[in-house]
């Protein structure tokens, strides 16, 4: 490896997969920071030197980072970035862009995955209880994952989550499904954790609840829900 700022990798990364990020910066008026699409993807590949690595066949910053990053800069080519900031944020390709993001920054991120002496369930039951306290403050529906904003951090949940109210289940495509999920906006959350690797609950002040299933059968995509938030390394499940 000749060169490679891994900062500037982290940080184009945030950028382009954080939706609230990229309005921020890339819908700016010019009274505070702005960026733009295609600022964040050369920074990313030319100025950060991602791309002469990748190109020269390794990054060195790991086999799953270099697999992760050569799928996101292949979506990347779906977005139109001579399209206006507010398209480009709402196209389903930059939808696609921010999943595939939060997947690399998670490789980069490596976290306490790597760290042999902590058990992989106790990492990520940590990054779990940044959520504990906050209020659901939007949930957002995309082509085919959903995610949820806790006053900051956000859960990004390929396998469709499950609501519970009382004693229904309410399951993705069922009639009044999007309306339990939505009028879990506002609500705090008393406690989030994912039990024994079979699914992760996050329990709401009114008695409800959000579950994503992490049992194998349940995965649509290599992973079921992704976590990030500033005080922890982004997590995947």
């Amino acid at each position: 490896m000749r060169w490679i700022n891994r900062d500037l990798i982290a940080k184009c990364l945030t950028e382009l997969s954080d939706r609230t990020t990229q309005e921020k910066l890339w819908m700016s008026d010019g009274s505070t920071d702005a960026s733009s699409f295609v600022e964040a993807v050369e920074q990313l590949f030319t100025d950060s030197g991602l791309g002469n690595e990748l190109d020269a066949g390794t990054t060195g910053l790991g086999q799953s980072f270099d697999e992760s990053i050569r799928e996101l800069r292949k979506e990347l080519q779906c977005v139109n970035g001579q399209s206006g900031p507010e398209k480009i944020i709402n196209s389903s390709a930059m939808a696609e862009v921010r999943r595939l993001s939060q997947i690399a920054l998670s490789h980069l991120d490596r976290g306490c995955h790597d760290l042999a002496s902590i058990p992989i369930n106790a990492c990520t039951t940590n990054a779990l209880t940044s959520l504990e306290g906050a209020r659901l403050s939007s949930v957002e529906f995309l082509e085919d994952y959903v995610q949820l904003r806790f006053d900051g951090p956000c859960l990004t949940s390929i396998t469709p989550p499950r609501v519970h109210v009382s004693n229904v289940v309410l399951d993705w495509g069922i009639r009044d499904y999007r309306n339990a999920l939505c009028e879990r906006i506002g609500k705090r959350v008393l406690k989030a954790s994912d039990a024994q690797d079979q699914e992760i609950r996050i329990e709401f002040d009114d008695g409800t609840s959000i579950v994503i299933s992490l049992k194998p059968a349940d995965y649509r995509a290599a992973e079921a829900a992704i976590l990030t938030a500033a005080t922890y390394p982004t997590t995947v499940w």
